[in-house]
């Protein structure tokens, strides 16, 4: 059974704070080779996707009316501006603290686990301006006079559950992309695909505290006000569709992962994506996307360090 390890999160736009990592190899002669595990996991992943899309859950035409938090060019430049703070973070933190990210060959070097945290940290801090100014026009923002969007606390539930449900795709094409990277490349990847992770599950003290706090309760809050509350919010408003909108925002969702990611973590990426627009539409509230992606993080990293 395959330690499910599939990716934790990354911070818009910082360069070398990522935490990606791939599906879990087996304990067989063959990493790839698909177990009897792998073919119930994508059997039930058919029935999964069968359920809603005979339920037509997937259906987003009825899906509540959100109130305007900023016009569209306002949040597609305001996700600009988060990707901008968090490398300007980065870059006060490497700094401050003398962090080199190259050796002396000027190769990329694997930074320590406090080195990324205070990465990390600086990042965030500077993109908590963006966040601020969101989360005051939110509250300042009109309301509809009916307002049809899921209560918050339902929402956040549904987003759990939704996480259950989604799992054994996840899983699926997590397998699936590990078994073509093998073909493609011929190489097995990496169980843990991200230096990151790794310094999570060799390190230890204050800093894997840390770390673990920003993995799981702050990544998340910054990458959904970013990619669903700005950007994928900005991209519906120009009548393209809300799958368009799902569809456009979850490609440069997994985009923006791939410098930091395993070329096969990529796809399972844009899947989750996928999911976590979903929650938002379906629901109208960004609680539901958080928690998923608050209790994804959590659950992989889980098993990251219970594997080390």
């Amino acid at each position: 059974m395959d330690a499910a390890v599939i990716a934790a999160p990354e911070t818009i736009g910082q360069a070398k704070t990522n935490l990606i990592s791939a599906v879990g190899e087996p304990a067989f002669s063959s990493p790839l080779a698909p177990t009897m595990w792998d073919g119930l996991t994508a059997l039930l992943a058919l029935v999964i996707l069968v359920v809603f899309a005979r339920r037509r859950w997937l259906r987003l035409a009825g899906a509540p009316y959100r109130p305007l938090v900023f016009e569209p060019v306002i949040s597609m430049a305001l996700v600009v501006a988060m990707i901008v703070l968090a490398a300007m973070g980065s870059l006060v933190a490497q700094r401050m603290f003398g962090i080199r990210l190259t050796d002396e060959n000027g190769l990329a070097r694997e930074l320590t686990l406090d080195e990324q945290a205070r990465l990390s940290l600086g990042a965030y801090l500077f993109q908590a301006i963006v966040l601020l100014a969101f989360f005051l026009r939110v509250i300042d923002s009109w309301k509809p006079a009916v307002d049809r969007r899921m209560p918050v606390l339902a929402s956040g539930l549904l987003g759990m559950g939704s996480v259950l449900a989604v799992w054994p795709v996840l899983q699926t094409v997590g397998k699936i992309g590990q078994i073509a990277t093998r073909r493609i490349t011929g190489e097995t990847p990496d169980s843990i695909a991200h230096d990151t992770l790794r310094a999570m599950t060799e390190g230890g003290g204050s800093w894997l505290i840390v770390m673990s706090i920003l993995v799981v309760v702050v990544t998340p809050v910054m990458e959904e006000v970013a990619y669903r509350g700005l950007l994928q919010d900005a991209i519906g408003r120009f009548r393209l569709g809300r799958w368009w909108a799902i569809i456009i925002t979850s490609v440069l969702f997994a985009l923006m992962h791939w410098g930091n990611s395993a070329p096969h973590a990529v796809a399972t990426l844009f899947v989750l994506s996928l999911a976590f627009g979903w929650a938002y539409e379906k629901t109208g509230r960004l609680t539901a996307p958080i928690a998923m992606h608050m209790l994804f993080n959590l659950v992989n990293l889980a098993l990251a360090l219970a594997g080390s």
